[in-house]
């Protein structure tokens, strides 16, 4: 699979080149040569040391953090099997989180979200044939395409043209030439998109984007909600990737990528009351039993991105 999220580097640099800031801030760091942590910068590697973790995800999936700048995380919310379209299907809710310290923000961000039969994990497509006969599908998900309330904002543009003349003794003179003006609307808007990528259809890339006129950051809170098949009898795994821009050029951390994926066992997972979420059958996880249709759902709702204004566009 080719890797659409940054990969790491050994350098990087921070300058802010940002107009009207009142923060100048430069900084040039080394990172180690360590396997364990390339590409992961202020965060450590996300394991399954529990048992548990073999049958159901963990809570906190993946996280990075830079101290005094940023700080950001996928975490766990809520599972819960059923049928959708007639076929065996799980819903899958993770929560995110972007938390910016001072006058640092998250201008834009990236979330990649991959779904694969558990007996592949660990297999190298480039070494191997990887059998997807029992890869998850997505057949449903959401956010899809959000925006956010229209911020706009008017002005002028003036531009004068100054005619040049030569005049005697060769001097060059400079003649009153034409001003145009011309009146201006900007709009800004909040955005996440996302998209159904690779083959078989395994994975969601999410792209979230700021109001670029009010430059006031990305949601701090988002969830993703996914619907995706499975196949009695079989466990499958999730991958979860998350990229973010932080306020300064070059500065684009990200975490996910040499973490353990999660699991999920139908065969073993149990119900969570603490974390049933609206909309959801309130009754029981019994391995084995279909537990009620899942093609109603309002998946819209479960992400929370509209609570402050905007619109679904699909």
């Amino acid at each position: 699979m080719n890797e659409s999220l940054p990969s790491e580097s050994t350098w990087f640099a921070l300058v802010d080149t940002e107009e009207n800031s009142d923060v100048a801030l430069e900084i040039e760091t080394a990172l180690a040569h360590d396997d364990l942590r390339s590409g992961q910068l202020g965060t450590h590697i996300y394991r399954n040391f529990a048992e548990a973790h073999q049958a159901e995800p963990r809570d906190l999936v993946t996280a990075a953090q830079l101290k005094n700048v940023y700080y950001f995380h996928a975490r766990y919310h809520y599972a819960r099997y059923g049928t959708y379209t007639g076929q065996p299907a799980c819903l899958v809710i993770l929560d995110l989180s972007f938390q910016q310290y001072s006058n640092f923000r998250f201008k834009s961000a990236e979330i990649e979200m991959e779904f694969e039969d558990a007996d592949n994990v660990g297999l190298n497509p480039h070494e191997a044939d990887i059998d997807t006969t029992f890869q998850p599908r997505v057949l449903a998900f959401e956010p899809q395409d959000f925006s956010g309330p229209v911020t706009s904002v008017e002005g002028n543009n003036t531009v004068k043209l100054d005619v040049p003349i030569q005049v005697p003794g060769g001097f060059v003179g400079i003649t009153p030439g034409v001003s145009r003006s011309k009146d201006f609307v900007r709009d800004g808007w909040f955005k996440i998109h996302g998209v159904v990528k690779e083959d078989p259809p395994s994975m969601i890339h999410w792209t979230i984007r700021e109001d670029k006129i009010r430059k006031n950051g990305i949601r701090s809170e988002v969830s993703v909600a996914t619907i995706v098949s499975y196949f009695p009898g079989h466990r499958f795994a999730a991958r979860v990737r998350v990229a973010a821009d932080v306020f300064f050029p070059f500065l684009r951390p990200m975490c996910g990528k040499k973490d353990d994926p999660i699991y999920f066992d139908p065969a073993r997972m149990r119900d969570k009351p603490s974390l049933r979420v609206k909309g959801v059958e309130d009754s029981s996880l019994v391995p084995g039993l279909n537990l009620g249709v899942l093609d109603h759902l309002p998946l819209k709702k479960f992400t929370r991105i509209d609570a402050s204004g905007g619109s679904f566009l699909t």
